[in-house]
C-alpha cells in the first residue's frame, strides 16, 4: 500500500455518511461519490474517488471489516485512491486503460473546472440561503485545494488489479452478494453491482440525477441505451416494477440505485472462451475470458 502524501485532509474533504446499516455514501461533495458495501466477512469499498485526500482514512471508522477496492470503471476520478489497497477488482477490459496511464490533460482541465463549480455553487448555496435552507453539511462542495496540489502535486496512478470481473461474475461479502452486470455506454469497462437480496443497485456512472456524459474517446450513446434498457428490464423482472429509487451521484438520498459520474476513452473488445455478456452481445463487443483472481 501507498505512502504517499494528499492535497486535501480526508476530514475535511470527505463526508461519510451511512444510508443503511451495511452501506455508507463516501461523498465529494461536488464532485463525486464512493460507497463502501459491509457484508458480515468484508467491505467493498465501490470506486476511490478523485485521489485528492486519503480515502482510506475517510473510511476506517465506519468500516467494519477490512476493505477491498471494486471499480466501477477506471476513469481518474474513480481510481484516485486504488495504490492505497491491497486488493482491487476491476472489469476485465479495465487495465488496458491502467497500463496507458492518466494523461495530464485531463487532470489539468478538471482543475479548471473545478474554479467554475465552485463558482455556480457559490451562486446556487446563496440563493438557498434567501429562504429555502435545503443544503445540509453533507452537500456542501468542498474548497479546491489548490495550494495543497501546488506543493505535493496530483497524481492517478492506479496498481493492476488484483481480479477481473466479468459480466455476471458474483462478489461474496459474507451474507451479501453482488452480482456484475457489465454496462458500457459510459465507458467501455463500467459495471453496476447488483445486490438482489437488498433490492439495491449500484449504477455510478450508468445512472444519476443530471445530464449523462457520453462524449469521449470510448464512449458510445447507443450502447449506453442497451444498457439502460437492459438494466430497465432486469430490475423490473426482480421487482415486479419498472421503477425503483434513485440515488444522485453527487448527492446522496435514500438509495435503491447509487450512482456517481465522469468521463470516458476507447479500448479494444477483448475476446471471451464462450459466452458474451448481457450488455455487449447486440453491440458486437465480446468480452474476454471468465473473471480470474490473483491473490
Amino acid at each position: 500500500m501507498s505512502s504517499r502524501s494528499f492535497a486535501a485532509d480526508a476530514r475535511e474533504w470527505f463526508q461519510v455518511g451511512e444510508i443503511e446499516p451495511g452501506l455508507h455514501v463516501v461523498a465529494e461533495p461536488g464532485h463525486v461519490l464512493s460507497w463502501l458495501i459491509a457484508g458480515s466477512e468484508r467491505c467493498a469499498l465501490l470506486d476511490t474517488g478523485l485521489g485528492l485526500a486519503d480515502i482510506s482514512t475517510a473510511i476506517s471508522p465506519v468500516a467494519a471489516a477490512p476493505a477491498f477496492v471494486v471499480n466501477s470503471h477506471v476513469h481518474f476520478d474513480h481510481v484516485g485512491g486504488n495504490e492505497l489497497f491491497e486488493h482491487t477488482e476491476m472489469h476485465e477490459l479495465a487495465p488496458q486503460w491502467i497500463e496507458a496511464g492518466c494523461r495530464e490533460a485531463h487532470l489539468r482541465a478538471y482543475r479548471e473546472l473545478a474554479d467554475s463549480m465552485n463558482e455556480s455553487w457559490s451562486r446556487f448555496e446563496r440563493a438557498d440561503r434567501d429562504g429555502w435552507f435545503m443544503i445540509g453539511p453533507d452537500e456542501t462542495m468542498r474548497a479546491w485545494p489548490g495550494r495543497g496540489i501546488a506543493e505535493l502535486g496530483w497524481r492517478i496512478d492506479p496498481p493492476r488489479p488484483t481480479r477481473l470481473l466479468a459480466d455476471g461474475d458474483a462478489i461474496e461479502l459474507g451474507e451479501r452478494t453482488l452480482r456484475v452486470i457489465h454496462t458500457p455506454g459510459h465507458a467501455p469497462d463500467h459495471i453496476c453491482l447488483l445486490d438482489e437480496a437488498a433490492g439495491i443497485l449500484f449504477a455510478q456512472d450508468q445512472a444519476y440525477h443530471g445530464p449523462h456524459l457520453i462524449y469521449e474517446e470510448g464512449s458510445d450513446p447507443a450502447v449506453f441505451a442497451r444498457s439502460a434498457r437492459r438494466l430497465a428490464d432486469e430490475l423490473a423482472g426482480r421487482s415486479g416494477s419498472s421503477t425503483w429509487p434513485t440515488a444522485c451521484g453527487r448527492r446522496s438520498r435514500r438509495a435503491s440505485s447509487a450512482s456517481s459520474r465522469t468521463r470516458r476513452r476507447r479500448w479494444p473488445a477483448a475476446r471471451r472462451r464462450s459466452r458474451r455478456c448481457g450488455a455487449c452481445s447486440e453491440s458486437g463487443c465480446a468480452a474476454q475470458t471468465s473473471a480470474t483472481s490473483r491473490s
